[in-house]
């Protein structure tokens, strides 16, 4: 997590994908792909993201936060359409789940970003 505070994504993939791939209890798992994925948006490798997702989805097929970054990279991606309807969809779908406190904070966080990147209104897809 330390790469990315200082914008060193690049350098922050190759560890999470080691890490990955020696194998991690379930929850560092899913905080490392999380991480992964975030690095990938971050450097513009969406296409690599978006299958570090559907690989996490296959070992944490509930993970509301994998499916949050599914939307924001493809919003990123020049889907928006696509992006909004997934997320709103999710939102919809998600009714009082606790996400917990952590992954709360990122799904916000990334979602004010993209909003404010964006110049987005506050409207999710009309027909999700």
């Amino acid at each position: 997590l330390a790469l990315d505070k200082v914008s060193r994504e690049s350098t922050a993939i190759h560890f999470y994908e080691r890490a990955l791939k020696l194998g991690l209890g379930k929850d560092d798992a899913l905080l490392a792909t999380v991480c992964l994925i975030s690095s990938l948006r971050n450097v513009h490798r969406y296409d690599d993201a978006l299958g570090a997702i559907r690989e996490g989805l296959r070992r944490f097929p509930n993970s509301v936060v994998l499916s949050v970054f599914s939307g924001l990279i493809k919003l990123d991606s020049g889907e928006p359409n696509t992006a909004f309807c997934e997320l709103g969809t999710l939102v919809l779908n998600l009714g009082a789940h606790d996400l917990g406190e952590v992954y709360s904070a990122i799904i916000k966080s990334k979602l004010r970003g993209v909003r404010m990147r964006k110049g987005l209104g506050s409207r999710a897809c009309g027909n999700c």
